[in-house]
């Protein structure tokens, strides 16, 4: 089975690599910090039939497409790269606003016009998003990352 998996530097993106390694896996990890994708593909490449890094920064929808179009066909795409600007009452700046839409929503969108003809193609395959319960129950002080999820949620 071969794995895409945004996100996967830490935190649930390096948590669903750890728990999908196996000798059958070629696992695709994708993230913007080179070391900790190298260091967690140190930790999985006994387990795993292949571990492939794509060092990106998913905002970047150019390189990102670049990227993930040079794997090819995958069987479980887990997008899961996202971002939070925390619990606060301000008004968040417009390109905290911007930047946090890029990576929650639209880095999904530049991925999915990639991979999914590909996996309409092969007429197999899973796409998994990884939202959030914020999408459907809205704390003031995080406005914005919740509308990001309900827009993922939508997608």
């Amino acid at each position: 089975m071969k794995i895409l998996i945004t996100g996967a530097s830490s935190g649930l993106g390096a948590e669903f690599a750890r728990q999908y390694a196996n000798k059958d896996t070629e696992l695709i990890l994708l993230a913007r910090r080179e070391q900790k994708l190298r260091s967690l593909q140190k930790e999985l490449a006994p387990k795993c039939k292949s571990i492939t890094l794509l060092v990106v920064d998913v905002t970047d929808f150019v390189q990102l497409q670049k990227k993930v179009r040079s794997v090819g066909a995958v069987d479980l795409l887990l997008l899961n790269a996202g971002i939070s600007l925390g619990h606060t009452q301000n008004i968040p700046t417009i390109h905290d606003f911007q930047n946090l839409y890029n990576v929650n929503v639209l880095a999904n969108h530049a991925i999915l016009e990639v991979l999914l003809p590909q996996l309409q193609a092969q007429k197999s395959g899973h796409i998994v998003f990884v939202s959030s319960l914020s999408s459907l129950f809205t704390m003031p002080s995080a406005k914005v990352y919740a509308s990001s999820k309900r827009a993922l949620n939508a997608s």
